[in-house]
């Protein structure tokens, strides 16, 4: 009896190693992202209720669409310049705005001008409720540690960083 329940013992241990492997290297194969998606969409479907959404909160989206509108309308190619999303941080500050997250990582300098990041940095302070995304890395070796003026650069609220930190680590989470 004893010899009986030690073989089932490994073979399920032995089992449960080889599907676990078996997950893993799926998992690094990208196998599941698609059904991950797939699942998502479907959960999505099921249990959301878009009729007891807020009204409360609108989406601003630069899209393809956008992006050719102005090019061939205005003759500004991506990236914009910074200046425009002052204008409309402007726009939806005066529109009421509580909070305006801009899903855009701005990570160099303005191809435009040097008064262009100025610009943007005065309105987002000005309103007071913007919230940048931003990446976090490895250091890697050899990478020299950004500047504080670099840093400056962007002015966000203290109080307003962790509530971003959690909104956007929320956000991204489920994609």
């Amino acid at each position: 009896m004893y010899e009986v329940m030690k073989n089932r013992f490994f073979r399920g241990l032995i089992i449960g190693c080889a599907a676990f492997l078996l997950a893993v290297i799926l998992h690094f194969l990208g196998i599941f992202h698609h059904l991950e998606w797939k699942s998502w969409d479907m959960r999505l479907r099921l249990f959301s209720n878009p009729s007891q959404a807020s009204k409360d909160i609108v989406l601003f989206f630069i899209d393809q669409d956008s992006l050719d509108i102005y090019e061939r309308e205005q003759g500004l190619s991506w990236p914009w310049p910074r200046e425009i999303y002052s204008y409309i941080i402007r726009y939806l500050e005066h529109g009421g705005a509580r909070a305006i997250f801009i899903d855009l990582i701005l990570s160099e300098s303005s191809s435009w001008e040097s008064s262009d990041d100025q610009v943007l940095s005065e309105s987002m302070k000005k309103a007071g409720c913007v919230f940048l995304p931003f990446f976090l890395h490895h250091k890697e070796k050899g990478v020299a540690e950004p500047s504080l003026d670099s840093l400056k650069k962007i002015a966000v609220r203290a109080a307003g960083i962790l509530y971003m930190i959690s909104c956007y680590v929320i956000a991204h989470t489920f994609n």
